[in-house]
């Protein structure tokens, strides 16, 4: 808090004798998500260039408000009461999120090799799956691996894994391109460990894609309604999210804007015990 007001948006130059520059940025991310901040950066760089914006913003956010009277029209079960959940341990998991881990936690950064993934792209391919990403396919190596080395669990046992999805797309019609804010939601799909760890990898991937097929425009819709009930919280148990980050980012080399590789990360996300963050850019 500064002088009483929510600080959302900070900027940092930092300028060092060899005549380069460092351009720190930290936003809350009720402001604007990946997908704006994106943009924010081509801006940014245009005005530093030549003096005038790429592009002018829409930041009408009244497309994202809820329904009068709500409509919630489908049981997202993504979500869960955050009453039936003890409000300590919640606090507990936020101010955990935010530390460096304890001395007990292990931290431990996995590169999957370009050639696994288009190994896994391939099985998929294999096994009847027409289109399947680097993502999604990263996504279900990710989720059979921590199922398997998890182990101790009911082969009937539950679990669930909630992916982030940009919504600009998703609604009728589909927000300007210029849109500033944050348009995302969490998807999600379930399996038991039984079929996480017996059936072919092209049905974890299809489990996956119909949680993808899910997020439509009253999908969408229903959630933001649901959201203004406030009473609901990300249900992780027996589950992990993921989400695909900017690792680096490049301006267009053709113009006259920035022309080195700019860092975005999460600094709090690499200790969160649910959350894995993929990087977008992995050269595969």
């Amino acid at each position: 808090m500064v002088a009483n007001y929510l600080l959302i948006f900070l900027e940092k130059i930092t300028q060092f004798t060899c005549g380069g520059f460092v351009v720190g940025i930290a936003i809350s991310h009720c402001l604007m998500d990946r997908v704006s901040l994106d943009d924010f950066v081509r801006n940014f760089s245009n005005v530093a260039a030549k003096g005038e914006v790429a592009f002018i913003p829409v930041i009408d956010r009244t497309c994202l408000m809820a329904r009068s009277p709500l409509q919630i029209e489908y049981e997202h079960e993504e979500y869960t009461e955050s009453s039936t959940i003890d409000p300590s341990a919640i606090l507990k998991m936020k101010k955990s999120a935010l530390t460096v881990p304890p001395n007990n936690y292990d931290s431990r950064l996995i590169s999957l090799s370009g050639k696994l993934v288009e190994v896994l792209k391939m099985k998929a391919k294999n096994g009847g799956v027409k289109h399947c990403t680097r993502f999604m396919a990263t996504l279900a190596h990710l989720w059979r691996a921590r199922t398997a080395a998890i182990g101790n669990m009911n082969s009937e046992d539950v679990l669930i894994v909630h992916f982030v999805v940009n919504i600009r797309s998703k609604f009728k019609p589909p927000l300007p391109k210029e849109f500033v804010g944050n348009a995302i939601i969490t998807a999600y799909a379930k399996a038991t460990a039984k079929e996480l760890q017996d059936q072919p990898f092209c049905e974890t991937l299809k489990k996956l894609q119909e949680g993808l097929d899910r997020i439509t425009d009253s999908y969408v819709r229903s959630q933001i309604d649901l959201m203004e009930l406030r009473n609901r919280v990300l249900c992780l148990e027996n589950g992990f999210l993921v989400t695909s980050r900017l690792h680096r980012y490049c301006l267009d080399s053709q113009s006259n804007r920035f022309k080195h590789s700019i860092l975005f990360g999460r600094r709090y996300i690499r200790f969160c015990r649910h959350v894995v963050t993929v990087p977008e850019s992995m050269k595969f």
